[in-house]
């Protein structure tokens, strides 16, 4: 599992904007932090120590948001589309498809540990990211 602590300004404008428009908060992007984790397969053997302890370092650090890249425990289905040019005629594209059984284990206990720290998990239109953020002004910096 790796992940990566710094300030929202270097996250992307779209989780700032939803984050803002769901919750009434005086959210400065050059003060508060935010982290990225990326949940790899390895990370199915031992799950619930390794999920515990990231959200448990995300409520002690009181990070305003946190996105759990869930992209490697998805089934992938790839198909081959044909290009409108020619040049390849058969293209291949790779797609999500589901959550995978490992993958269904860990957002489970993901979301069990980020809601027990009072996050608030933010729907966003990527399946493969859960963004949880901190709703509460009280508890962010």
């Amino acid at each position: 599992m790796q992940f990566v602590v710094r300030e929202l300004a270097a996250f992307e404008l779209r989780y700032i904007d939803e984050y803002k428009k769901k919750f009434v908060l005086p959210l400065d992007t050059k003060k508060n932090k935010g982290m990225t984790v990326e949940v790899k397969w390895e990370d199915t053997l031992d799950c619930n120590e390794t999920i515990t302890s990231i959200c448990d370092l995300a409520g002690m650090s009181r990070l305003a948001l946190v996105i759990f890249d869930l992209d490697e425990l998805f089934d992938k289905e790839t198909e081959e589309v044909p290009s409108p040019y020619g040049f390849n005629a058969f293209a291949p594209i790779t797609r999500n498809v589901m959550l995978s059984k490992e993958g269904r284990a860990i957002t489970r206990c993901i979301d069990a540990e980020m809601t027990k720290r009072h996050y608030t998990r933010l729907i966003t239109m990527h399946p493969e990211e859960y963004v949880y953020v901190m709703p509460h002004s009280g508890l962010i910096y």
